[in-house]
């Protein structure tokens, strides 16, 4: 599971995604000696200085955002198909994805909300 600082700030950005959050941290318990904060074991929060719980997705509910479970194999193909179209752009878009589910959200945000990751922001696509 990705935790690192630019999964959380992709994550926190993306609102689309964080208004998807199924649930919301009521008991947490802290893992490790981070700030990412669990609940009934089903999904994976980061508590910001301002304390604000931000839902960093795990892959398979980034999957399910773009085709449910039934689906999977189109979802692969599709999923490969885009991607792999990447490795064909000079600039290299795909080499700022340090984690699967880096590139997971990058995936559900450009084809469920026409949005690009800058290294920053998630900006729309014109």
């Amino acid at each position: 599971m990705d935790t690192s600082k630019e999964y959380i700030k992709m994550c926190e950005k993306a609102e689309e995604i964080q208004n998807l959050c199924p649930f919301r941290c009521r008991t947490m318990t802290a893992y490790s000696q981070t700030s990412v904060t669990y609940f009934d074991e089903s999904c994976v929060y980061f508590l910001n200085d301002k304390y604000k719980e931000i839902w960093l997705p795990r892959q398979d509910q980034l999957q399910e955002m773009v085709a449910p479970k039934e689906d999977v194999q189109h979802l692969l193909l599709h999923f490969y198909n885009r991607v792999g179209a990447l490795f064909n752009e000079k600039d290299k878009p795909w080499l700022q994805f340090k984690s699967f589910e880096q590139l997971w959200l990058a995936f559900v945000m450009k084809e469920k909300y026409n949005k690009i990751w800058n290294g920053k922001d998630w900006e729309k696509i014109k």
